[in-house]
């Protein structure tokens, strides 16, 4: 496994990185094409192919071209995406109920279950997550209005969320 993050996430870093690893999951902002800032993106239409099975991008839009036209099924060898092809609404609280959502489907994936599978927990998990926001509000310093906010937000992100190319795929 390596990790990259603040300083260290640069594209040459990645670009070295991608070919060595079966999973790629990203954090972080996205466009439809590229994952990174705008203008300086980590993985896009000119590596993505460096990518070895999954990715998945914890990011909004990049599922609309860069999931959508480079991990279809009509690739060989198939990979996997799984991600948001819209915007991905992310409450920004501690603690996160949001955050929680993610790692325990991530972990399943790590755990062996199929992209599938993390698809339908992440969904579940978002589920509970914004049903868990409005119900406990006041563990959360929310306000009702604020509240109702991160509901339609995770709401609308698990309209954007899609699963691409190899559903089945595994670690």
């Amino acid at each position: 496994m390596t990790t990259l993050h603040a300083s260290g996430a640069t594209r040459s870093a990645v670009d070295i990185e991608l070919s060595y690893h079966d999973c790629v999951m990203y954090f972080g902002h996205g466009q439809s094409s590229s994952l990174g800032s705008p203008g300086n993106p980590l993985i896009d239409l000119k590596n993505e192919h460096d990518v070895q099975k999954i990715l998945v991008a914890i990011a909004c839009h990049a599922g609309a071209v860069l999931g959508a036209q480079r991990f279809s099924r009509h690739y060989s060898p198939p990979r996997a995406f799984l991600g948001f092809n819209n915007f991905l609404g992310h409450p920004v609280r501690s603690p996160s109920r949001a955050n929680d959502a993610y790692v325990q489907a991530l972990n399943d994936l790590l755990a062996g279950a199929t992209l599938r599978d993390v698809a339908r927990n992440l969904n579940d998990n978002l589920l509970q997550a914004a049903k868990d926001y409005l119900m406990n509000r006041n563990r959360y310093r929310l306000a009702g209005g604020d509240a109702m906010i991160i509901v339609l937000s995770l709401h609308a992100s698990l309209f954007a969320l899609v699963c691409l190319g190899d559903t089945g795929a595994t670690l």
